[in-house]
């Protein structure tokens, strides 16, 4: 599994943690994870996603039932 995350500080001795990624490689050269982050107002929200990669290169990525490349 792959993670990245963006991280802030919300004082002088406190960071948050602003979005985050975890996905996993599948075979035939798909993906699937979950990305997260704040949507304003302090709501954290997640979706889950699912792509396809041909020769190197995202060619579709699923998310809440949308392809959101093509």
């Amino acid at each position: 599994m792959k993670i990245n995350a963006g991280w802030g500080l919300k004082s002088k001795n406190k960071a948050i943690c602003r979005w985050f990624i975890a996905w996993d490689e599948l075979p035939s050269g798909q993906i699937a994870g979950a990305i997260s982050g704040f949507a304003g107002g302090g709501t954290f929200v997640v979706e889950r996603f699912y792509g396809t990669c041909e020769k190197g290169k995202l060619t579709k990525l699923w998310i809440d039932l949308e392809d959101r490349i093509s």
